[in-house]
């Protein structure tokens, strides 16, 4: 009976000291809105889901107006674990696993459960190396470019198509340590193919520096086609499991700054997209090509310890704009109401006619109908849509719940 004892005391003081040095942290956020939009055109004559618009000169077929449940419209609904054991000398071991929660239909996303992060990391006075999943650098620079911005303003990474995925599968990601106010991160997606290392890759870096109250950032990523190289004998390689998959090579980057005075920011950012499509698999015919650039400028103002208020301005090559205004009051500090609205306008050279894209739509719907989902953006691959239209001016008002834990 003692010895039972002994040891049950015995066990219980290794688990205080094992969670004193250890720790398991379950987090997320719920992001939901009811949105009204207005105008906001489809081309229901196309023949086929994704509306391939054939000619710049189309117009919406429907440009009615719809209330809608809208997830993620400023900050994405997601779950997460992260944890971290402190190893000594100095170094930690981590690891992180995360996952989209869509609230409007209580599903995740077709990607996969944990397709945002699911990675493992060492920490210590190098920096920090992650083998895994993780997000694009260039995407978590250029989200945060302006004092106010959210899903919907970020949605022009896609829009002018300069990030080339929003997370790095395969991935070999360094972040150095904090050197008086620079910080780089530096990742690499492998294509998992032997034979084939340098097709169905990703590379990406950024680099912010912060002083006092201003920050300046630059980014790059860079993808190549994962389904356009061959093997020995000639056979085709599909890179189904590469970072980067597709008939295209995709490039981009950014360049922006930021700075506070007092309860003003400001924040204004350049940004560069290229994709270079194929003919067919195995093919290294160009097909089509695309590039544009866009001009953000946001402002941020702190009316109270409560209030925080938001407007963005972006204007592309591709004949396309969005202004956004926004609203937010904490509730407490995990828990904000906001109000948000939006208007888009894309005139005809907003049409993917392979040599320019750029369609913006006021918001993000998520529809389970394919052919009336307001998806957001146009893709290089010749005039088809996955939302968007030119020709068109859209608007929506947003007002919602942000609640984390």
């Amino acid at each position: 009976m003692k010895k039972s004892l002994f040891a049950l005391a015995a066990l219980g003081a290794f688990a205080g000291a094992a969670s004193a040095q250890s720790s398991v942290t379950l987090y997320g956020a719920f992001d939901v809105s009811g949105a009204y939009i207005s105008n906001a055109g489809v081309d229901t004559n196309a023949s086929s889901a994704n509306r391939n618009v054939t000619s710049a000169t189309v117009t919406p077929s429907t440009a009615g107006t719809n209330l809608s449940l809208v997830d993620g419209a400023f900050t994405t609904s997601l779950w997460g674990m992260k944890g971290v054991e402190d190893i000594g000398g100095g170094m930690k071991a981590m690891f992180e696993a995360e996952s989209d929660i869509l609230a409007n239909n209580g599903t995740s996303h077709n990607s996969g459960m944990f397709r945002r992060a699911a990675n493992v990391g060492l920490s210590g006075g190098f920096g920090s190396i992650y083998l895994g999943l993780k997000g694009n650098p260039l995407t978590a620079a250029s989200g945060s470019a302006l004092p106010v911005e959210g899903n919907t303003v970020h949605s022009v990474r896609s829009t002018i198509g300069y990030n080339t995925a929003d997370y790095i599968k395969n991935g070999f990601q360094y972040e150095s340590p904090n050197l008086g106010g620079f910080v780089a991160r530096l990742a690499y997606g492998a294509s998992n193919t032997i034979g084939d290392s340098g097709d169905g890759t990703i590379v990406a870096a950024s680099a912010i520096y912060t002083m006092g109250n201003a920050r300046v950032h630059a980014a790059y990523n860079k993808a190549t086609a994962g389904n356009v190289a061959t093997v020995t004998g000639g056979t085709t390689t599909d890179f189904s499991s590469a970072a980067q998959t597709g008939l295209y090579d995709q490039m981009g980057w950014v360049a922006g700054a930021k700075y506070a005075m007092g309860a003003f920011s400001i924040g204004a950012q350049f940004a560069h997209g290229e994709q270079t499509q194929y003919n067919t698999l195995g093919s290294s015919a160009v097909k089509a090509t695309a590039n544009a650039n866009a001009t953000m400028i946001g402002l941020g103002y702190q009316a109270s310890p409560a209030l925080l208020l938001g407007a963005n301005y972006i204007v592309t090559t591709a004949d396309s704009t969005m202004s956004n205004l926004q609203a937010h009051y904490a509730l407490s500090k995990r828990t904000t109401v906001y109000a948000q609205g939006t208007m888009t306008k894309n005139g005809a050279g907003a049409w993917s006619d392979g040599t320019a894209y750029g369609n913006f739509m006021p918001i993000n719907t998520n529809s389970s109908t394919t052919v009336k989902n307001i998806g957001g953006y146009g893709l290089v691959s010749g005039g088809t849509f996955s939302g968007g239209m030119p020709n068109t001016s859209a608007t929506a008002v947003n007002v919602g719940i942000i609640h984390k834990f």
